[in-house]
């Protein structure tokens, strides 16, 4: 480019929808053709440099073809489009897409336009894109429809079309939009007067103006975006198509991460380790990951590698605690039923011991403190979470106790009644630290103690 580039305003959108006519308005004039009904006026594309607003300072103003208009040139002058933007613009400020707002929608050919320009100059170009909806009304009937939902409001167009503008052409942002009624320009002042009574006009050009000066304002305000230097916008396509993978890359050894992940969390039942497996993975795979970046992002694409980094260590420390969360959760639930079905076992089994009389009452209450032993026992290797197991533990423990505490005094019914209840054989003690617990196990029922528990006692002692 040459000099300093003159702001320029490139129009887009289907035939009839209002290109000429906001030109027209931009630049306060006739000059720049118009269509009616659905005759293309515009079988050539159209560029003017006027002032703005006919007394501002110097801005372009380029229209380019109609689309979906009735003579059917819309494939045939994709290629023609193209090439005046290369050859005869050169450079955009602000590539305005203009829409009927009321009936906002991308039309078939309007889309193939936006797929062509982002296939020629890259995803960049959407970057300088401003929708405009047409043939808005700014009246005070207009408002008041919008906000009884008779007719969409601003917020309303602006997110459906950007959705849909997404969809067509796969960028990453939402584009601004501008609201537009090109008839302020087009009638007199005594039009006007006749069209709207009392403070109304005022309100209506006041708003018509601040829309023109929102095109204005992006136009001055973005840098220009070459459409003639191919070598810049190649290379440009090049950068964003390596931005694009890193960051496709870095998404993708998160979702691989997770999913081997999952597969290892079926069950739980030391979240120490797997807080450490899941570190130690995490770890490997962003050292594995720094590499592949390291390869493919030069000086020019630093940022993007400390993008991409600072997203995987976010989206992994999410991951991990919600896996542990998950898990922690699972492994509660699991530990409530484990402990229901183990008190309910005692029970039956205390009291079915207690009710036979074919042995002696010591053996009875022997064998209903061996059983408490042995669901205890139990319980410390069926439960999930580790430490998460403690808590429960001591419930359970309590349970049984009262359970064996019944069915002591369903044997020794007759000694209690006589007043020799001092004499009556202990209870189960409570066990209130792990470390006593990796004894019990370990001398009554002649398990080892699982890594959780044992850990537990070392880091209580």
């Amino acid at each position: 480019m040459d000099g300093d580039p003159i702001p320029t305003i490139c129009v887009l959108g289907a035939t009839g929808v209002g290109k000429g006519a906001t030109l027209n308005s931009c630049f306060n004039t006739t000059q720049f053709g118009t269509s009616h009904k659905t005759a293309s006026h515009t079988i050539r594309p159209e560029l003017l440099q006027l002032p703005w607003r006919g007394t501002g300072p110097v801005m372009r103003g380029v229209d380019l073809c109609g689309f979906s208009d009735s003579e059917g040139r819309d494939t045939a002058f994709i290629e023609e489009m193209v090439a005046y933007l290369r050859n005869e613009v050169r450079y955009v400020h602000c590539f305005l897409l203009l829409l009927n707002s009321q009936e906002a929608r991308l039309g078939l050919h309007l889309k193939d336009m936006l797929v062509a320009l982002r296939s020629v100059f890259g995803v960049a170009v959407m970057r300088h894109v401003l929708i405009g909806f047409t043939r808005w009304d700014y009246s005070k009937r207009g408002r008041i429809l919008r906000q009884r939902g008779h007719a969409a409001s601003e917020e309303a167009l602006g997110a459906s079309v950007n959705a849909e503008l997404r969809r067509a052409v796969a960028h990453d942002h939402d584009c601004a939009c501008v609201f537009l009624d090109n008839t302020v320009h087009m009638c007199t002042d005594s039009d006007l007067d006749e069209m709207y009574s009392g403070d109304e006009k005022a309100l209506v050009t006041a708003a018509f103006a601040q829309a023109l000066d929102a095109v204005r304002s992006a136009a001055v305000g973005n840098p220009p975006f070459p459409t003639a230097d191919l070598e810049s916008v190649v290379a440009q396509r090049d950068v964003t198509k390596r931005e694009e993978a890193a960051r496709a890359h870095g998404g993708a050894v998160v979702e691989e991460l997770e999913q081997e992940w999952a597969r290892f969390c079926e069950a739980l039942h030391e979240p120490q380790s797997l807080t450490e497996h899941l570190q130690a993975s995490a770890r490997a795979a962003r050292g594995r990951l720094e590499g592949w970046l390291a390869q493919r992002c030069d000086s020019e694409l630093e940022h993007v590698r400390s993008s991409v980094l600072h997203d995987f260590d976010a989206k992994v420390e999410a991951a991990i605690d919600g896996l542990l969360f998950r898990n922690g959760d699972r492994a509660r639930s699991f530990n409530r039923q484990l402990r229901s079905r183990l008190a309910q076992e005692y029970s039956a089994f205390a009291r079915g011991v207690a009710s036979d009389e074919a042995t002696s009452k010591h053996e009875r209450f022997d064998a209903v403190r061996r059983k408490l032993d042995e669901l205890v026992a139990a319980f410390v290797a069926e439960a999930e979470g580790g430490p998460l197991a403690w808590k429960p533990f001591g419930m359970l423990q309590e349970v049984l106790r009262v359970e064996q505490v019944a069915a002591r005094e369903q044997i020794f019914r007759e000694e209690i009644k006589a007043g020799a209840g001092g004499t009556l054989p202990e209870v189960t003690p409570r066990v209130t630290e792990p470390g006593a617990l990796v004894c019990q196990l370990e001398m009554l029922v002649g398990r080892a103690a699982p890594r959780w528990l044992v850990t537990l006692s070392s880091e209580q002692n």
